[in-house]
């Protein structure tokens, strides 16, 4: 899959902490604007793919920064997309949340490692960091874009998915998918049904890890009890996506 470090090369050496700049932007359509973030390196050894919605401005700027420091020492672009990915995705306060329910379902055993810290860390040739949108996605100029409006209903997003992170997965075509949230969910079964992948890659989904959904992990992970949490937060719909990923981890 071709990348575009080299057409944004420039922009990332200069880069000063702004990962919605004018030189970063991509492309616009309506209320919707992606930036480019060096989120092309694709880990053929993966066993777990991680499926996000579209790396957020936090994560896209811990990528950029590492993208720089790595341009800046004469590393190479496969080296460089490496260390971006790894330090990029799904950095900053959600990494926390997202490794205590990887471990809550059991990924660590399901991927063999002790704790799925690791799979950040000293097991990163495990997991592929993915988003449906690879690159960042924002709406109405810095909200960074939460399925609002319809992915599928949006020209440039349907181009981002198919043309940006459909090659990325059929490109370690037995690794198995985990969707975080309703959206990347949703996206991977359309994939699905248009024959784009195997359905049976998809092990699941999870509440997304960002502090917007605390309630909704807290509950996930067990930490509020049945019948307590918010009219905000759907029990048995938590309920049921944590068994089944159980179910699927366990088969």
């Amino acid at each position: 899959m071709q990348n575009h470090l080299s057409s944004y090369a420039a922009a990332i050496r200069n880069f000063k902490g702004d990962p919605l700049g004018q030189n970063l932007h991509m492309a616009s359509e309506g209320r919707l604007s992606a930036y480019y973030a060096p989120t092309e390196w694709i880990n053929p050894k993966a066993k777990l793919v991680i499926v996000g919605i579209t790396p957020g401005p936090t994560q896209a700027a811990n990528a950029l920064e590492a993208a720089r420091a790595q341009l800046l020492a004469g590393a190479s672009e496969q080296d460089t997309l490496r260390m971006a990915k790894l330090t990029g995705g799904f950095s900053g306060p959600l990494r926390k949340n997202l490794v205590n329910m990887l471990d809550h379902v059991g990924m660590q055993a399901w991927t063999g490692v002790r704790g799925c810290d690791e799979l950040f860390s000293t097991r990163s040739d495990l997991v592929q960091l993915a988003s449906v949108l690879p690159y960042t996605v924002v709406v109405d100029g810095d909200k960074p874009y939460n399925g609002t409006p319809k992915l599928l209903r949006s020209p440039m997003l349907k181009s981002l998915l198919m043309e940006r992170f459909l090659p990325s997965v059929q490109a370690i075509p037995n690794a198995k998918l985990l969707a975080l949230g309703d959206v990347p969910f949703e996206a991977l079964n359309w994939l699905a049904d248009q024959g784009c992948i195997d359905g049976k890659r998809i092990l699941g989904r999870m509440p997304h890890p960002g502090g917007a959904n605390i309630e909704r992990i807290k509950f996930f992970l067990g930490l509020i009890r049945p019948g307590a949490a918010s009219a905000q937060c759907d029990e048995a719909k938590l309920t049921g996506m944590r068994e089944h990923l159980m179910h699927s981890l366990a088969a």
